[in-house]
């Protein structure tokens, strides 16, 4: 199972989220779109769940494309260590 890190603090600005990571001293920026990816994590959805939301929150995106794109900010969370296994 993969969620947030429970380790940081969160505010919402607008459609987007801020992140700070206290114990790291940084500050993270989540457009809307990613902010909906870290959400869904958080509520333990897949991936299909994930890119399924996506799809329908933005019916000009196909499946290949919000694949790609849900995988790639899946790999930037891990990257930045904003999600925990």
């Amino acid at each position: 199972m993969v969620e947030p890190c429970v380790s940081f603090a969160s505010r919402p600005i607008g459609d987007d989220l801020l992140i700070h990571d206290r114990e790291a001293r940084r500050v993270y920026f989540l457009n809307a779109t990613a902010r909906k990816v870290w959400e869904m994590v958080g509520a333990n959805r897949s991936a299909d769940e994930i890119i399924e939301a996506i799809c329908l929150a933005h019916p000009d995106v196909d499946w290949p494309t919000a694949k790609t794109d849900v995988e790639s900010c899946l790999t930037e969370l891990d990257a930045l260590g904003l999600r925990v296994r």
